[in-house]
């Protein structure tokens, strides 16, 4: 997390893979891959990851919900 805050993301992909390495089911690390690799544009990797996060955790799937109906608001121009 502190790499994405940074706007490391290239690094923070590095670290979440090697912790997905580690523990393939750690679930926030999926979570937290597919949102540095979104913000690599690396859509279908980042949505992968997002499926596999939520297959571990279910939980996360609102989680997730939530986040993509903020980043939708925040693409649309001020009205």
């Amino acid at each position: 997390n502190a790499l994405q805050q940074q706007g490391l993301m290239a690094k923070a992909v590095e670290a979440y893979r090697a912790a997905i390495e580690i523990d393939n089911d750690y679930a926030l690390a999926h979570l937290n891959l597919g949102l540095a690799l979104h913000a690599l544009e690396e859509r279908e990797e980042a949505a992968e990851a997002f499926d596999r996060a939520v297959t571990i955790d279910p939980s996360l799937r609102e989680t997730l919900a939530g986040m993509g109906i903020a980043l939708e608001t925040a693409a649309q121009p001020p009205r």
